[in-house]
């Protein structure tokens, strides 16, 4: 690879700074259907450790204050 000469950068298209593509309907469409399904296996693992496990640990609560930390952020 040489270095860039004028002419090279002269046949760049010009930059739109007014209406510049973006990507932002994709990413939503793939992160909100991605949050629902981890949330819907969070929700199943923490109902059958419930029943299995009636008296419970601190564990389930620190998995329900992360989950809600990353659905936030």
């Amino acid at each position: 690879m040489g270095s860039l000469t004028p002419q090279d950068i002269a046949l760049w298209p010009m930059p739109n700074y007014i209406d510049p593509v973006t990507r932002v309907h994709l990413i939503l469409g793939v992160e909100i259907p991605l949050t629902v399904i981890m949330s819907f296996f969070m929700g199943v693992r923490l109902v059958a450790k419930r029943n299995l496990n009636a008296l419970g640990d601190g564990n389930n609560y620190r998995i329900i204050i992360s989950h809600t930390i990353l659905i936030i952020t």
